[in-house]
């Protein structure tokens, strides 16, 4: 299976934006063979794309669901098989065909950006998980299609991966979410320690209890790492060494955030390209270790 001159530009595109981006999940790339990083890339620049259509402030909300469901459209005529006039979709709709990933998973994505669009509160922590089902662990499925990886037990593993880096991004954007009106703590636990939902607003260092709050997510995300990392043993070598140092990377976003006790108001928790490139050895030797 040949990708034409209009694909290939596609793939150089992708992988123009996600070095642009800078995403933290790059140095995991680098580890794969040609075919498949260019599909992770292909797959990141839909999901980057998807969620900057949600995100772009400068929009009415009447012209960001316009335009997601022009987006959404596209989409679907590019997994069908379809010709589409936007440069990032024709690789999508390449490494989906090649690597079997599902059309249904890849419009979840949209629909749970989408639903930033609609819901900016949660009750339970139920719905969060749906929530981050639909953003995260859609994007964990893909890339086990494009690893060729689908055993159930490495399913389920991966899907402990999008709630733990789906955890760790929502106590790491907190501000900037929460003035875009949305909250993604759960209205009960807020209730549980008598929090009204502007003091989300005001961060831990006037409202103390709110450090409760975010510590319980910090747990859960911390108990989706330890499960998570189970998906090594399912994994290719090089896909493995990849999400390794991708796990790697982001439980150590949460490292941060906890050591700073969960302040990510005064300073928000990023890696520097030393930190990173210091995991990456890190993790490499780990997994090296475990796989011999």
């Amino acid at each position: 299976m040949k990708a034409d001159a209009e694909t290939e530009e596609s793939f150089r595109r992708c992988e123009e934006l996600s070095r642009k981006a800078g995403s933290n999940f790059l140095k995991g790339f680098r580890f794969l063979e040609p075919s498949r990083r260019k599909a992770l890339n292909a797959l990141y620049a839909f999901a980057r794309i998807t969620d900057d259509i949600v995100d772009e402030d400068a929009k009415s909300l009447e012209e960001r669901r316009a335009r997601l469901g022009r987006w959404r459209a596209a989409t679907e005529r590019v997994l069908d098989g379809g010709r589409v006039e936007d440069p990032y979709l024709p690789a999508l709709g390449y490494a989906a065909r090649r690597f079997g990933i599902g059309r249904e998973t890849l419009l979840m994505l949209v629909d749970g950006c989408e639903q930033d669009l609609t819901k900016n509160r949660y009750e339970t922590f139920s719905e969060v998980r749906d929530y981050c089902y639909k953003v995260a662990v859609t994007v964990g499925m893909a890339m086990l299609a494009i690893f060729g990886a689908r055993k159930p037990e490495a399913a389920r593993a991966m899907e402990s991966v999008g709630y733990a880096f789906q955890f760790t991004n929502i106590l790491r954007d907190i501000p900037e979410d929460f003035q875009r009106g949305r909250i993604y703590l759960p209205r009960k636990w807020l209730r549980e320690f008598s929090l009204p939902e502007d003091d989300v607003g005001k961060g831990v260092g006037t409202r103390p209890e709110l450090r409760r709050v975010l510590e319980r997510l910090g747990e859960e995300a911390w108990k989706e790492y330890e499960k998570g990392y189970e998906v090594l043993s399912h994994l290719p070598p090089r896909a493995g060494r990849s999400i390794a140092v991708m796990l790697g990377v982001y439980r150590e976003i949460l490292v941060k955030i906890r050591k700073a006790g969960y302040d990510v108001w005064a300073d928000r928790p990023r890696l520097s390209a030393a930190e990173k490139a210091w995991i990456t050895f890190r993790e490499t030797i780990r997994f090296r270790r475990l796989n011999r």
